[in-house]
C-alpha cells in the first residue's frame, strides 16, 4: 500500500510537455493511484491503492472486442484480481471503475467517461441497467435490474501538480441518478495520461477519490490468457 495520499493541486505554471502515446491504454502500462475515503462528516476512513494493469485486446469470442482489458488491484504490487474493459477510441475514452470490496458502490456513481475531441461546454447522458446483485444494504438494495441514468459536461481546464507532473487536465462534471438517489464524479481527464483524478460523492454521501501518483510498466513476454468466467462487458450508449 502506498503511504499516505497525494493531492491534485491547481497552480500556475507551464504544462508538461511530453509526446502524446496513440493510446492511452496500451499493453504493459500500469497506472497506480492513492485513493482515500471519507465519511460524510468529513472524517477520513482509510487510504488505499488502486492499480490498474493494462493487459490487451480481448480474444473473439463472446466477450466484446471494442474494448481493451485490464486489471484492477489493490496494492501496487500484487496481481490484478478483476478484469473489466476499456472503450478507447477517436470519439471517447470510457472504462469500468474499481468495484471491488469497499469500491462496489462505485457500479451506481459515473462512470469515467469523456467524450473526444473535448470541447468547452460539451454534454451527453448515458444509461446503465444495473442488476440487484449490486445492492447492499449500507446503501441500497432493489429487486430485478435498476436503471442508472448519468449526465456529463466538460466545465473547463485546470492546471494539476501531480507526481508524474504539472498536467493541464479537462474538468468533467457528472452526475447519476436513480430511484435510490444520486451520485455524483468530477474527474480531471489529461491526454497523455487520461484520467488523473477520480473525485466521487458516492449514493450514501461518502467522497471517494483517487489520484494518480505513478505509471510504470510491467513485462509483457508472457501472454495473458485468463478471462473470468461469466465476465461480461458493456459500453456506453450516448444520447445527445
Amino acid at each position: 500500500m502506498l503511504l499516505g495520499s497525494a493531492i491534485l493541486l491547481g497552480c500556475q505554471g507551464s504544462v508538461q510537455q511530453a509526446p502524446t502515446p496513440e493510446k492511452i491504454f496500451v499493453r504493459g502500462r500500469k497506472f497506480i493511484y492513492a485513493a482515500s475515503h471519507t465519511a460524510p462528516d468529513g472524517h477520513l476512513l482509510n487510504r488505499d491503492t488502486v492499480a490498474i494493469t493494462c493487459l490487451g485486446k480481448y480474444k473473439p469470442g463472446r466477450y466484446d472486442t471494442t474494448q481493451f482489458k485490464i486489471g484492477y488491484s489493490y496494492n501496487a504490487t500484487s496481481a490484478p484480481s478483476s478484469f473489466p474493459g476499456v472503450l478507447e477510441n477517436d470519439t471517447v475514452l470510457w472504462y469500468h471503475p474499481p468495484r471491488d470490496g469497499q469500491y462496489r458502490i462505485l457500479e451506481l456513481s459515473p462512470f469515467p467517461y469523456i467524450k473526444l475531441p473535448v470541447r468547452q461546454g460539451q454534454r451527453w447522458q448515458w444509461e446503465l441497467g444495473v442488476g440487484h446483485q449490486w445492492g447492499d444494504a449500507q446503501w441500497a438494495t432493489w429487486q430485478g435490474e435498476m436503471r442508472i441514468t448519468s449526465t456529463y459536461e466538460v466545465t473547463g481546464q485546470q492546471l494539476l501538480a501531480t507526481p508524474v507532473g504539472k498536467l493541464s487536465c479537462w474538468v468533467v462534471e457528472a452526475q447519476a441518478t436513480c430511484k435510490k438517489g444520486t451520485a455524483a464524479l468530477t474527474s480531471f481527464y489529461n491526454p497523455r495520461y487520461g484520467f488523473v483524478r477520480l473525485a466521487y460523492r458516492t449514493l450514501n454521501d461518502r467522497r471517494v477519490t483517487l489520484n494518480l501518483v505513478a505509471v510504470t510498466t510491467i513485462d509483457t513476454s508472457q501472454p495473458d490468457e485468463f478471462l473470468p468466467k461469466g465476465f461480461q462487458t458493456l459500453g456506453p450508449v450516448v444520447q445527445h
